[in-house]
């Protein structure tokens, strides 16, 4: 059960960082040291960092437990 809930508590904390760099690009930006020129330089950056980590969160909170495809027998 333990692992479960560290599993469920690290997902949201990667998702809600991903959810953050996407909303807030400007934090990537001064990480990578430059400006995005265009419009769509600006999409790719949210995406590329923000999507990326929103999307590997929310999978990490989906993923079931260790062993899902045990099933229990019926009495």
């Amino acid at each position: 059960m333990k692992t479960r809930t560290a599993q469920i508590a690290i997902g949201l904390a990667i998702a809600v960082l991903g959810g953050y760099l996407a909303l807030v690009p400007d934090l990537t930006r001064e990480l990578l040291g430059r400006a995005p020129a265009t419009s769509s330089d600006w999409i790719n950056l949210r995406a590329s960092f923000g999507g990326t980590l929103l999307g590997l969160g929310a999978f990490l909170v989906w993923w079931p437990a260790p062993r899902p495809w045990l099933r229990r027998r019926r009495p």
